[in-house]
């Protein structure tokens, strides 16, 4: 699955619905809490690059669509290289 943060728990382009198996999920890890806070234990979401299953898992993937994500994924990745805007002063004015 594709995401504009390299799978480093920075974006959520990779969050997914656990249907079943939740517990033969790894905890999620502190970088994924940070994102996404303990909403995981409600929603069942979890970023996929985060997730590792050590038995079986049923994933929702309906909210992905492969064309819409590329799409998403070139305008971030387009927005990343420019940086982020900054106010310039002007001149006279604090």
């Amino acid at each position: 699955m594709k995401s504009s943060c390299g799978g480093h728990a920075r974006c959520r382009d990779c969050m997914v619905k656990i249907v079943e198996g939740a517990a033969n999920l790894n905890e999620p890890t502190f970088e994924e809490k940070a994102l996404l806070g303990n909403v995981f234990h409600i929603t069942g979401e979890r970023l996929s690059c985060q997730t590792k299953a050590h038995g079986p898992v049923t994933v929702d993937l309906s909210g992905h669509d492969a064309d819409k994500d590329e799409r998403a994924l070139q305008g971030k990745t387009l927005r990343m290289r420019r940086g982020p805007r900054r106010s310039v002063p002007r001149p006279g004015k604090r």
